[in-house]
């Protein structure tokens, strides 16, 4: 229908489309990347719902790890004892040396719980330092 004559040039020019807003889309899709304050603000607060229950989680695994060694090492404790007093009683004084690994097994074990507690404090330190920053 659309021809080249110079007797239809009013049919000529509607017979070209209209020019698209190349710059509008652009822009646009600039626009889309980035984000308003709420979408900031729930990315911030899910962050923070994520390091509170890494908190929470690292906290129970302290309370589970000093129950454990607690535990054990108070059954250890007594079954060394019953095997000590069944097999070495010290009849002089030079045989209560072997009285000191029974006296110190509490002093260990009280030194690994301390162990334990200060990295799980510095565990819940760093994390903490996350949210700061």
């Amino acid at each position: 229908n659309c021809t080249n004559s110079s007797a239809h040039s009013n049919r000529i020019s509607s017979c070209i489309p209209p020019p698209t807003p190349k710059m509008g889309v652009l822009f646009s899709r600039l626009k889309r990347g980035k984000q308003n304050s709420k979408e900031i603000l729930e990315g911030l607060e899910s962050e923070i719902q994520k390091l509170s229950h890494r908190a929470s989680l690292n906290s129970q695994h302290e309370k589970s790890f000093v129950c454990y060694l607690l535990t054990l090492s108070f059954f250890i404790y007594l079954i060394a004892a019953a095997i000590f007093y069944c097999y070495f009683i010290p009849t002089t004084w030079l045989d209560s040396i072997n009285v000191v690994p029974l006296v110190l097994f509490p002093v260990v074990i009280y030194g690994i719980k301390t162990l334990l507690g200060m990295y799980f404090a510095r565990m819940q330190q760093k994390y903490g330092m996350e949210t700061v920053c």
